[in-house]
Formats: structure tokens, sequence, C-alpha cells
């Protein structure tokens, strides 16, 4: 089952990170666009069409896909700088280097959750609000099915509307 990052955790490490550009923006990367962190440690702004609002991702094996980008995501990423997104137009991260800074920050401020937690969040809240699991497997790169399935969760109305009916 997957354990997504609540929302009190999410917003307690934007709040930490707004000193800190480059982990804010791949904290909301993940959380609010659940990228894969080599996805965003590789996200260039030449590929945030802002106006469509609209990012267009290099995934596994170079495929490349298109997703939707919310306004609250590109009010976090903003202001654009050109280059490179999380590093504000600096040189990019490896996404083994982006990982492990994020998860350090992560666990200094005491949440027990990692990067792909975020993932977990986005991929869960998709298939919850859409209903569409396979326009999310398309939107998050997945071939497969069965790994979208992995992040259908059921809500708690859900579970406690499940409970009521056993009795």
């Amino acid at each position: 089952m997957p354990r997504p990052i609540g929302e009190f955790d999410l917003e307690l490490l934007l709040q930490a990170a707004k000193k800190a550009p480059d982990l804010r923006r791949a904290i909301a990367l993940g959380a609010y666009a659940g990228f894969r962190v080599s996805e965003v440690a590789a996200l260039d702004w030449a590929d945030v069409d802002q106006e469509a609002r609209r990012v267009y991702i290099r995934g596994k094996g170079g495929k490349e896909r298109s997703f939707g980008i919310s306004p609250v995501l590109l009010d976090k990423l903003l202001p654009d700088t050109g280059g490179n997104v999380v590093t504000a137009g600096g040189a990019p991260y490896t996404g083994q280097a982006l990982q492990r800074k994020v998860n350090r920050f992560i666990a200094a401020q005491g949440v027990s959750h990692t990067f792909h937690d975020l993932r977990k969040r986005g991929a869960s809240l998709a298939i919850a609000k859409t209903g569409n699991i396979y326009a999310v497997a398309k939107a998050f790169g997945w071939s497969s099915i069965e790994t979208a399935s992995f992040y259908a969760t059921v809500s708690d109305d859900t579970l406690d509307q499940i409970a009521a009916a056993m009795v």
C-alpha cells in the first residue's frame, strides 16, 4: 500500500524550504506533479510552457511526455530563471545527488518520508480525483496499468462507508 506524504508534512517541508529555492522547487515538482527525482533534476525552463501550463518531461528510456501543471505548482516554481528549473539556471543536479539532498532535508525536518513519497502523493491524488487510471498511467510515464493501480488508494470516507455497511 502506498504511503504518500500527507498535507501537514508537505506544508511543513515547503515552509522550511522557503530559504532554499532549489529544495522548494524539487519538493513541489514531486508533490504537485508526481515527477521522478531524475525528471525533476533534469527539468529545464525551456521545457515549461507557462501559457499552456504544460511541462515536457523526458522520463525513463528517454521517452517524452507532456504533463499539465496547476497554477499552484507554477506559482511555487516561479520566477522563471531560464536554464535548469531546480537550480534557478545553474548546473543541474544528478538525480542521485538531488535525491540525497532532498531526503536529508526531509529527515532534518523530522518528517519520515522520502522524495518518492512525494510522487506517491501525486499519483494517489490524480487517480482519486480523476478516476481515470489509464490517463494517470500515461501522464506519469508508466507503461503498465498494474503500476498505476499500486497507487490507487481507498479514501478514509470510503473506508468509513465500508465499516458502516458491515454492521
